[in-house]
């Protein structure tokens, strides 16, 4: 896969509980910053569970964006490669037990 841009990738938010789409993403700038991000506001995608779906390393792979600090993208992980236990500024955990 070549190098994508922030535009090309496309990320579900889904609610936790009802597991509908809540709203979609398009993920960190270049920079891995939060294309949305407001002073003192949660991130977009706080409290919900992110499925990459399109050109990402991670297609697929659902987490729960638990909380977020800052204007770091829980998604920036993707591109520097570091954990997800340390998403810059997020807590972001993993799939979970199947429901």
């Amino acid at each position: 896969m070549g190098m994508s841009t922030p535009a090309d990738r496309l990320f579900l938010l889904l609610d936790p509980r009802t597991r509908r789409v809540a709203d979609i993403c398009t993920g960190p700038t270049a920079t891995g910053d939060c294309p949305a991000y407001l002073a003192g506001q949660p991130l977009t995608c706080a409290g919900f569970r992110v499925v990459p779906i399109r050109q990402t390393s991670a297609n697929g792979l659902p987490f729960l964006v638990d909380e977020s600090e800052g204007p770091r993208c829980p998604l920036a992980w993707l591109d520097d490669g570091e954990q997800a236990a340390d998403a810059g500024g997020a807590r972001v955990t993993g799939p979970g037990p199947a429901s």
